[in-house]
């Protein structure tokens, strides 16, 4: 008795594991679906008025608080220009292609091309049941950088 118990105890856990599996991963179809639906949030000439919810927040943090880090306007153009021209430049919307999508835990990291032919990469951070954007070629790091830059004690 006990032997069945146990073994019926085994399948119910394996059953239970493997619908959770099925249910929890996605196929690289709408993995990459995903990535192209979340790809108009890259920050481009600005943030779009609902980036924050589909944002991480260290990503969002980081890109408005270069943004808010730029010194008065002095008529030039200066070190904050990148800041635009993430993916667009002025060469009007973007036109997104997902080559490739790696899942890791909870994690995706994908690999797009642009109009250009430009290659990017993306990454991706689970939030619940749904993805946040986390960065876009390292440029997370670079508006970090550009607030030390700029916040540095005169």
């Amino acid at each position: 008795m006990r032997n069945i118990r146990t073994a019926l105890s085994v399948a119910a856990i394996a059953a239970i594991m493997s619908t959770a599996v099925s249910c929890g991963d996605r196929t690289e179809k709408e993995l990459k679906a995903t990535v192209l639906e979340m790809c108009k949030y890259i920050p481009d000439h600005g943030l779009r008025e609902d980036a924050e919810g589909n944002l991480t927040k260290s990503y969002y943090e980081a890109y408005s608080g270069a943004i808010n880090s730029i010194p008065e306007d002095s008529g030039m153009i200066g070190d904050e220009e990148f800041l635009y021209y993430f993916v667009s430049g002025q060469d009007g919307a973007p036109e997104f292609t997902v080559k490739s999508v790696e899942q890791k835990g909870d994690s995706l990291i994908a690999k797009i091309t642009l109009q250009d032919n430009s290659a990017h990469v993306v990454r991706f951070v689970k939030d619940g049941e749904r993805y946040l954007l986390d960065d876009f070629d390292d440029t997370k790091q670079q508006c970090l950088d550009y607030i030390k830059a700029n916040t540095t004690s005169e």
